[in-house]
């Protein structure tokens, strides 16, 4: 039976609310701490509370209700909007709001991922898409308000402040079948710790998978892009990459309701991320290519690397996980943020050098 309109574009709402304040404060990184830090400062801001929810909330994720986790994350993301707004007062008030932003998408993530494997794979290619949509609308935007129309960055925050009510809305409107919630809760509070590791082995192609992409990506993103720029757009590389990048995601997380990859095509994707690192950084150094619209269709592509291993790992983790698929889709969140956090890391590492 095809799952309900409703329940769809509920998670394409979902997807595109929850990643909307993340990808935000990546394309306002710049802005919020100038040259006061290292731009991969608001990465880890960004990374680190996310990563320590997702590492956690597999634990004691059937003890918990998603609407309360819900209700959380959204009242997160309105404290995160609100304190980002004042970076241009203090750089430090910006980070504690994105530092509320990343235990928003965290919760959020973990949680309604996980949610997710109570309804078809229809609704998981609809939250792959939305993620992707966040991803390219929220870019878009901030491009447009700062460098063509050219206003107040903090009114340009907080000019985002209805997403969670947003959020909650879509939230509500899904329908799934409640007595498989309560099945799968009961049936999950009953595993060991050790039980539920063992769940991770048959899948580690995945994970491992996932955590390359995101680190070599983000590494990419937040350490390489934020040296690069070019006399023909001075000053404009990062907020512009910002957006290429997400237009690769978008379609490649767009694709999944289309198309899905062979699995032991996924690992691959990592290959190619890990070269495409090692050429934005010769390139940061000598500027071979020095292209300004050139590098921007080539973030694009790394952009799309990413979105088909995010698209197509949480859709194998559902249709291989069973009645697991709702811890798997929990645990591969936690893959992710990991990547990203450890990216932070190599991010600054590579800025500095790259500054050099």
């Amino acid at each position: 039976m095809p799952e309900t309109i409703i329940n769809v574009v509920g998670f394409l709402m979902l997807g595109w609310t929850n990643n909307f304040g993340y990808a935000i404060m990546l394309s306002a990184a710049e802005d919020l701490i100038g040259d006061r830090a290292p731009t991969a400062v608001v990465l880890l801001c960004d990374i680190l509370p996310s990563f320590l929810i997702v590492l956690l909330y597999p634990l004691f994720q059937h003890k918990v209700k998603t609407w309360v986790t819900t209700l959380v994350a959204a009242a997160f993301s309105v404290l995160g909007f609100i304190f980002a707004g004042l970076s241009q007062k203090n750089y430090v008030l910006g980070l504690i709001g994105v530092i509320f932003t990343s235990l928003q998408q965290g919760l959020g993530e973990s949680s309604l991922l996980a949610y997710s494997s109570l309804f078809q794979s229809s609704c998981v290619a609809a939250w792959s898409f939305g993620t992707g949509l966040a991803g390219l609308t929220s870019t878009f935007l901030y491009m447009l308000l700062t460098t063509i129309l050219k206003l107040d960055k903090s009114l340009i925050i907080w000019c985002f402040s209805p997403m969670p009510a947003i959020f909650l809305v879509s939230f509500w409107i899904t329908k799934p079948a409640y007595q498989l919630v309560t099945d799968q809760d009961e049936q999950q509070s009953s595993l060991s710790f050790t039980a539920r590791l063992s769940l991770l082995k048959p899948h580690l192609l995945v994970y491992v998978s996932m955590f390359a992409v995101f680190t070599f990506e983000y590494s990419i993103m937040s350490g390489v892009d934020a040296v690069l720029d070019y006399p023909s757009n001075p000053g404009m590389f990062y907020t512009y990459s910002c957006f290429a990048s997400q237009i690769g995601v978008f379609l490649a997380r767009a694709s999944l309701s289309l198309i899905k990859l062979p699995y032991f095509f996924i690992p691959t994707l990592f290959i190619v991320q890990a070269v495409n690192l090692v050429l934005f950084s010769l390139e940061a150094k000598f500027y071979y290519v020095n292209s300004f619209w050139g590098m921007l269709v080539w973030v694009a592509f790394m952009g799309l690397c990413g979105g088909l291993t995010y698209g197509n790992g949480v859709y194998q983790l559902q249709v291989r996980g069973g009645d697991h698929s709702k811890f798997l889709l929990s645990a591969a969140s936690c893959f992710i943020n990991l990547g990203i956090l450890t990216a932070s890391g190599i991010a600054s590492l590579l800025q500095t050098a790259l500054e050099k």
